[in-house]
C-alpha cells in the first residue's frame, strides 16, 4: 500500500514540514506496514516558479544585508503568484474555471497512491495560507482518480467548522482532527472495524456525516523517529536548514482568554523525554543545527533537561511566559546551550487588560526576564497583542510605554491587531469583554454554502485604534534564528 503525504503551498518557502515526518515515523512504530513518502508541493512549487534561488541563499562575504535584499524581493514574488493562483483555484471550486496547471507536478507523486493525505496548517490573512490549493487538489484528485481516498489532516482543522467543510467539499473522504495519529494509523490500518469507531473523525458514510468520538487515543509513550522520505533540506530557502520541533504539547497555563490553540490538544503537556532525545539526534544525523521548539510556552522546569540534550550541537528558540522561575543563571545555561532567541508572550503592558486575558504575568518580573536574557546574549522577540476589547487608551498608552522602556533590550516586537478566535473564552462569553456583536468571517462560499473561518469580526463597545506602524522585520522565523545567531553584531531591522 502507498500513501502520499502531500504539503500544499502557500507557505514560507523556508518552512521543512518536518512535522509530517513524525508523523510518518509513529506510523511506522505503530507497525503500519505501507510504503508512505512525503512530497512538499509547497516548496516544488516555489522553485518551479521562481527558478534556481542557489545565488539568493548564499550571504557573499557575510553581506546579511544584501542577503535580506533579496529573500524580500522573492518573498513578494512569492505573494503575488500566490494571489493569482488563488483566484484560480477559487473559480476551479466554483466550476467556473479550466484545470490549473499548478496540479502537474503532483501527478506522479499520487498515481499510484492508495490514500493521498493532505496536510491544512497554515491559513493566515494576508500570509501563509493552503486552504485553496489544498481544497483544490482533493478535487482534482476525485475527478482524475475517483477510487483514491483523500484524508484531510492538519492544524488548522481544529479551528474551522469540519462537518460544513466536508459537506461542501464532497471529493474529501475523512477529516481528522485534534490529537489524530492513532486515528490516523487506525484508518489505514482498518480492513473490517467500523470507522464509527475510529474516534477524532469526520466522515460521508451512504450520505451522512458523521462525526466520531473525540478521545484522546495517542499512544504518548511510543518511541519513534522522524522520516525523512521526500524531503531535501538543501532545496528550501535559507542559508542553514531551521526545523520546527516540540519538546512537549499544549500549555502549561492553557487559559488565556484570547487564545485558542489548545483546542488541539486533550491533556495538560506531557513529555516522553527519551522520545525527544531520540527525535533530536535523528535530526542531528541529518546535518540540522537550528532549531525552533514550537512548544505553546517552554516552562523553567523543562529547561535543564532541554539544556542538556541540545548541548553544543544546536543553535535554537522558544517561546515563553515571563515568570519568577526564569533566573539570570537559567538564562546564561540556555545561552550556553545554544539558544539565541526567546519569544516572550508580553501581550500587554496594562495590568488591567492582562487580568483580562487572564495572563498571569507581573509586568515588573517580564522586565527583568527581558533584561537578564539580553545581558545573557539571548536576543529577546516581544510578542503583544494591540486593541484587545477591554484595552482602553490609557491601557495602549502603558503597552507602548512598556515597548519604549524595554527596547535596548529586545530584538524585535510584533504589535498584531487581536482577532476573536473561534473556541477562545472571549468568543464564548463576548458581553463579559464589552463585545457587542460577534460576526463570523467567510473563508469560502459560493451561491448556495458557506464556510466560515476560526476568526470573528467584532463590535467593541470602546473602539481602540489599532496599532498601523509599517515596520520592515525579517521576512521568515527562521531567518530571524538564523540572523540572531551568526548576524547579531549587525542592525539588522535598522536596514
Amino acid at each position: 500500500m502507498k500513501i502520499s503525504f502531500i504539503f500544499t503551498p502557500f507557505c514560507a518557502p523556508t518552512f521543512v514540514p518536518y512535522y509530517l515526518c513524525e508523523l510518518i515515523g509513529y506510523l511506522y512504530a505503530r507497525g503500519l506496514d505501507a510504503d508512505c513518502s512525503i512530497f512538499d508541493w509547497n516548496i516544488e512549487q516555489f522553485q518551479r516558479s521562481l527558478g534556481d534561488l542557489a545565488e539568493v541563499k548564499r550571504i557573499k562575504s557575510g553581506d546579511w544585508s544584501s542577503y535580506l535584499d533579496d529573500s524580500y524581493r522573492v518573498a513578494h514574488q512569492w505573494q503575488r503568484i500566490q494571489e493569482k493562483t488563488e483566484l484560480e483555484l477559487e473559480a476551479y471550486l466554483r466550476r467556473a474555471g479550466s484545470v490549473p496547471s499548478i496540479f502537474a507536478m503532483v501527478d506522479e507523486e499520487i498515481e499510484f497512491s492508495e490514500f493521498v493525505c493532505l496536510s491544512l496548517t497554515f491559513n493566515h490573512r494576508g500570509g501563509a495560507s493552503q486552504f485553496y490549493p489544498t481544497i483544490a487538489l482533493a478535487k482534482y484528485i476525485k475527478n482524475k482518480w475517483p477510487e483514491k481516498k483523500i484524508i484531510l489532516g492538519g492544524a488548522y482543522l481544529n479551528h474551522i467548522g469540519r462537518e460544513q467543510l466536508i459537506k461542501i467539499f464532497t471529493e474529501i473522504d475523512f477529516v481528522l482532527y485534534r490529537e489524530s495519529e492513532e486515528s490516523l494509523f487506525l484508518l489505514l490500518n482498518e480492513t473490517e472495524t467500523n470507522k464509527q469507531l475510529i474516534p477524532n473523525m469526520v466522515f460521508r458514510d451512504k450520505g451522512n456525516i458523521i462525526t466520531t468520538e473525540q478521545v484522546d487515543n495517542v499512544q504518548r509513550q511510543l518511541d519513534y523517529v522522524p522520516i525523512f522520505e521526500g524531503i531535501e533540506f538543501d532545496k528550501y530557502l535559507s542559508p542553514e536548514t531551521s526545523v520546527a520541533i516540540q519538546y512537549k504539547r499544549g500549555c502549561d497555563w492553557g487559559k488565556c482568554t484570547f487564545c485558542s490553540q489548545n483546542n488541539t490538544y486533550f491533556l495538560k503537556p506531557e513529555v516522553n523525554q527519551q522520545g525527544f532525545t531520540k527525535r533530536v539526534e535523528a535530526l542531528k544525523k541529518e546535518g540540522v543545527k537550528f532549531l525552533f521548539l514550537a512548544d505553546q510556552m517552554i516552562s523553567p522546569k523543562d529547561l535543564a533537561f532541554i539544556n542538556s540534550v541540545l548541548g553544543d550541537s544546536f543553535f535554537w528558540a522558544c517561546m515563553m511566559m515571563p515568570q519568577k522561575g526564569i533566573s539570570g543563571q537559567l538564562l546564561e545555561e540556555m545561552y550556553a546551550s545554544g539558544c539565541r532567541w526567546i519569544c516572550w508572550g508580553i501581550e500587554s503592558g496594562s495590568k488591567g487588560v492582562l487580568k483580562s486575558m487572564n495572563k498571569p504575568m507581573d509586568i515588573e518580573v517580564a522586565k527583568a526576564n527581558i533584561i537578564n536574557a539580553s545581558q545573557s546574549g539571548i536576543k529577546n522577540v516581544l510578542l503583544m497583542i494591540d486593541g484587545f476589547p477591554t484595552e482602553t487608551e490609557e491601557d495602549r498608552k502603558q503597552s507602548l510605554d512598556f515597548l519604549k522602556e524595554m527596547k535596548p533590550y529586545y530584538y524585535d516586537n510584533s504589535l498584531s491587531p487581536f482577532h476573536v478566535c473561534q473556541g477562545s473564552y472571549v468568543q464564548n462569553n463576548p458581553a463579559e469583554f464589552g463585545i457587542e456583536k460577534l460576526s463570523r468571517v467567510p473563508i469560502y462560499k459560493d451561491d448556495e454554502k458557506i464556510l466560515y473561518s476560526e476568526l470573528y469580526s467584532y463590535s467593541p463597545m470602546k473602539n481602540i485604534e489599532v496599532n498601523n506602524e509599517d515596520r520592515r522585520t525579517i521576512p521568515y522565523a527562521e531567518h530571524m534564528l538564523i540572523a540572531c545567531t551568526l548576524y547579531s553584531d549587525l542592525a539588522v531591522l535598522e536596514l
